[in-house]
């Protein structure tokens, strides 16, 4: 019995979890002694002010505030002044961030210095948030969305019935709230014509939860070019240099990843095309670890399929029955878990 599939563009489509705006993003820890933990100026810059993290435990501890840069290395230390249930935590400022994004982690420690807990004491898997009132303006190339909550957004273009395309925007973290993205249709280097023209053409948004102790530096670039400072942590938190988040994410979605990066060559030789798909080399482990199927596109037209492909993926096809003039080959990788790698190349067929 043949397998019925859905189309490939539409798999990250699915029906969405919808949750309420707020300017203060509240979690309920999964620790018994964090009751909750409540973020305000999540998304903070200069202007906006510092973050600032409210705390409520079920018993008397001194909590202390660690604040970690996409590398994992400390970049901010803050201790509370007593022991108490309540804690309202101002994040300190940073000289310098690599990049927008932080992580933070709450230690709970009793006036003995010994630590009682942590948050987040889980790693928690994204899950879909609903993307509102979604609306493309082809005349102008601005694309309107309204997000319920905050989330990491990706936007991605490509063809209705065909190939996924290079995304329009890649992963990035967005408040609640309307956001317009400017987006000129092109794509594959203009192989693919004008995608805000195409008749096909269709533009997706992608949204997932941020995780509850994400941090967004709205201007990185603020500080000093001089690198995070690292400062020097307390004793009793020697532990904490690095993370060491816990939870085991083996078996859970991971969305927030970037396309695999993936080339393709055409080479026409009389009436036979080869065509050849690599992966980068920085790309093909976290490939390989994973099953995957590579998607064969002609002209935006599906092709064919292997389900449980390896690479480099080699395909030889007859261009007999394609006219004279330029061919777009385009090559989709898409894992077992929805993440995908896109490329096209073009190739001439000769006048008969």
């Amino acid at each position: 019995m043949r397998r019925i599939r859905l189309n490939p563009f539409l798999r990250l489509a699915a029906l969405a979890l919808c949750a309420c705006v707020s300017s203060v993003t509240a979690f309920a820890s999964e620790h018994p002694l964090f009751m909750d933990v409540a973020v305000q100026n999540r998304f903070f810059s200069k202007s906006t002010g510092q973050a600032v993290i409210r705390v409520r435990l079920r018993e008397r501890a001194l909590l202390d505030l660690i604040i970690y840069d996409e590398e994992e290395r400390v970049v901010g230390h803050r201790a509370s002044p007593s022991l108490a249930t309540e804690h309202e935590v101002h994040c300190p400022s940073f000289p310098s961030v690599a990049s927008g994004e932080l992580r933070f982690m709450l230690v709970a420690v009793n006036e003995a210095g010994t630590v009682m807990a942590r948050y987040p004491d889980s790693i928690t898997p994204e899950k879909l948030v609903e993307v509102v009132d979604m609306r493309v303006e082809n005349e102008t190339g601005q694309i309107s969305f309204l997000l319920p909550r905050a989330a990491y957004v990706r936007l991605r273009a490509g063809i209705k019935n065909g190939p996924y395309l290079e995304p329009v925007e890649p992963w990035r973290p967005r408040p609640a709230g309307k956001h317009i993205v400017n987006w000129d249709g092109s794509s594959h280097n203009g192989l693919i014509g004008n995608l805000l023209q195409h008749p096909e053409g269709k533009i997706s948004v992608l949204a997932v939860t941020l995780a509850p102790n994400a941090l967004i530096c709205l201007n990185p670039s603020e500080g000093p070019p001089v690198g995070p400072v690292v400062p020097e942590l307390p004793k009793r938190l020697q532990q904490f240099k690095k993370p060491t988040w816990p939870g085991d994410r083996d078996g859970a979605r991971q969305w927030v990843v970037d396309d695999y990066r993936i080339g393709v060559r055409v080479e026409v030789e009389g009436e036979v095309a080869m065509i050849r798909a690599t992966c980068d080399p920085s790309d093909r482990t976290r490939l390989m670890n994973s099953r995957f199927e590579v998607m064969l596109f002609i002209d935006n037209v599906f092709y064919t399929e292997d389900e449980r492909a390896l690479l480099p993926f080699s395909y030889r096809f007859s261009t007999r029955g394609l006219s004279a003039g330029q061919h777009v080959v385009t090559v989709n990788i898409i894992d077992v878990d929805g993440n995908v790698g896109t490329a096209s190349a073009a190739f001439r067929k000769p006048q008969e």
